[in-house]
């Protein structure tokens, strides 16, 4: 009898165990993907921030500045 109650033990500590680490790794993971998400697009917009700047690199040397066309 001791033995039964042992492995009953056993298994719902197991299974316990189991379905927390699940439990706090689906809502860590839920924040996760979102981070993710969030990180691609800011590295997106600056990518295409820069692709910009090379774009027109000729005119903004040559382009005049409003501090330099004060009278």
């Amino acid at each position: 009898m001791t033995l039964l109650l042992m492995i009953m033990l056993l298994l719902a500590v197991v299974l316990g165990y189991s379905l927390s680490g699940t439990l706090i790794t689906a809502l860590i993971g839920r924040r996760l993907v979102r981070l993710n998400f969030d990180q691609l697009g800011y590295e997106a917009g600056f990518r295409y921030s820069l692709v910009r700047v090379r774009d027109h690199t000729e005119s903004i040397p040559t382009s005049p500045s409003p501090r330099c066309m004060r009278p």
